[in-house]
């Protein structure tokens, strides 16, 4: 997010507002694509689940879904704009703001999720295989952990895509591919012109 260094009030409006944005995009299409799918083979391989971790949540989106399908849902988010977010829009799941190479729920599940390309943030193998670890330590037995990683081929570079969020704020977004194999999503908040 390109904001003004020397103002940390236009840096913390811009970041919710980026949040805010995200959560209204649209982005939501794929936690719902996926939730449909996951809910779709559980049944058909007959897997029972009663508890779920949504690690790098977001906006909470794969956890209602689940919710409301009467499983007992819980997500994590390292991005504190995103679980106020999911906080706000699904008070009856609980949602905490953590950081996934770290993060021990301290309960046990029967399935663990980390879909959105959240683990292509990080760029250690140690610290995936930490997560990992943690994962497998908050499992019950037989539990499932189901995650997605971007491959080199996608996230194609893309031109400044426009979005307007109101009358007085729009948004860029851009795609762009680095020489060490890094994608980044730029995003460019304007407010008042």
């Amino acid at each position: 997010i390109q904001v003004n260094p020397r103002c940390c009030k236009c840096e913390v409006t811009s970041y919710y507002l980026f949040c805010e944005i995200y959560n209204q995009f649209g982005w939501n299409y794929f936690p719902e694509a996926f939730a449909t799918q996951l809910l779709t083979w559980l049944e058909q391989h007959d897997r029972e689940v009663h508890a779920s971790l949504d690690l790098g949540c977001g906006t909470g989106v794969l956890c209602r879904i689940l919710h409301e399908h009467g499983i007992r849902s819980q997500g994590m988010d390292f991005s504190s704009g995103m679980i106020e977010i999911a906080s706000r829009e699904n008070p009856e799941i609980r949602f905490e703001c953590a950081d996934m190479i770290t993060y021990q729920p301290g309960s046990r599940f029967d399935l663990v999720t980390c879909t959105g390309d959240a683990l292509n943030h990080i760029f250690a193998i140690e610290d995936i295989e930490r997560i990992f670890q943690n994962v497998y330590s908050c499992l019950n037995d037989g539990g499932l952990f189901i995650f997605d990683i971007l491959s080199e081929k996608e996230g194609q570079e893309m031109e400044d895509i426009p979005f307007t969020y109101d009358e007085k704020t729009t948004a860029l977004f851009s795609i762009v591919r680095k020489p060490d194999r890094v994608i980044e999503l730029h995003t460019k908040v304007f407010e008042n012109g």
